[in-house]
């Protein structure tokens, strides 16, 4: 687990490596434009440990704003530019509206866990 400044979400690092990513980071709490940068913070610390496909676990979150969707997409090209990749899986309710809020479905595509492997979905 990393400590975030905000008290408000919890980042949760797996043991578990899945389907071939480096790392599995799980959001619980709110995710927001105050509690993004420690998304950022994480991946930074992952990246400079040489990791470069990070799944992240969304179910746990309980509020998600704009900010918070366009500093995973930042994240997103970030690890794009350094030959990795960002994908995100089980969205919580709150972060599937805020998805169709801000037109981002299409440009942070989701994956589906199933039967113990990771395929790409669409959130509806």
């Amino acid at each position: 687990m990393w400590d975030s400044p905000n008290p408000r979400l919890t980042i949760v690092r797996s043991a578990e490596v899945w389907n071939g990513h480096d790392l599995v980071m799980s959001l619980i709490g709110e995710l927001d434009a105050d509690t993004a940068p420690a998304v950022c913070e994480a991946t930074v610390s992952v990246m400079s440990n040489g990791g470069r496909r990070i799944l992240v676990d969304l179910s746990g979150v309980t509020l998600c704003d704009n900010a918070s969707l366009y500093t995973l997409l930042g994240v997103r090209h970030a690890l794009s530019h350094a030959g990795g990749e960002l994908t995100l899986i089980s969205p919580s309710e709150a972060v599937r509206l805020a998805l169709l809020r801000t037109g981002l479905r299409e440009l942070l595509p989701m994956g589906l866990r199933a039967e113990g492997r990771l395929t790409r979905g669409n959130v509806e």
